[in-house]
């Protein structure tokens, strides 16, 4: 007779592989044989327990969620992912966004830190915590009062619409650290 216990224990294990494989599926990710998807499936696995905590982990302005870095270890996504790359220069200009006149950095280069909520970024204002050595280039948009109450940087990354806010990402401003969260304006090319 097999236990409660162990019957969830496979329910979740059968509930991951079904994930996995509608992952595979969106992602149209392929595998050279069952050993890279048995370890590419591990790192998924752990890469879903880890949204599922920052997500259930009290209240956040953000969340987590799976994308097509989900079978990449951290280590593997900063190293192909997170190399700063050299300046540009910039272009001004003004836009309109989300009801407030900014003055964006088109293809303005600002740090990021190395960060793996960062990697899983779905939606929201990115409040989290992270360091801020410099490791690779956005683009900064401008920036935007929320309310009244919030300021967040609106960023563009170069890792295509299917990551964050189709490609977007939304960054707290104005903290109490005036290298900025993540470093953002720590290293800015203007």
């Amino acid at each position: 007779m097999v236990s409660n216990f162990t019957s969830r224990v496979i329910q979740e294990a059968d509930h991951i592989r079904e994930r996995h494989a509608q992952w595979m599926d969106q992602y149209r990710r392929e595998y050279k044989d069952d050993t890279e998807k048995d370890s590419r499936f591990g790192i998924f696995k752990s890469n879903v327990e880890y949204i599922d905590f920052i997500n259930n982990a009290g209240r956040k302005l953000y969340k987590l969620n799976l994308n097509w870095f989900a079978d990449v270890t951290n280590e593997e996504f900063k190293k192909t992912y997170m190399a700063y790359r050299s300046p540009k220069m910039l272009t001004l200009m003004l836009l309109r966004l989300s009801g407030a006149w900014t003055f964006p950095a088109v293809d303005t280069v600002e740090g990021i830190t190395k960060i793996k909520e960062c990697q899983f970024y779905s939606t929201g204002v990115f409040t989290g915590q992270c360091g801020d050595s410099l490791d690779h280039g956005v683009t900064v948009l401008g920036y935007v009062m929320d309310n009244g109450k919030l300021k967040y940087w609106i960023i563009k990354k170069s890792w295509g619409s299917s990551w964050g806010e189709d490609g977007y990402m939304r960054l707290q401003k104005d903290i109490a650290d005036k290298k900025g969260l993540c470093g953002i304006v720590y290293y800015p090319v203007i």
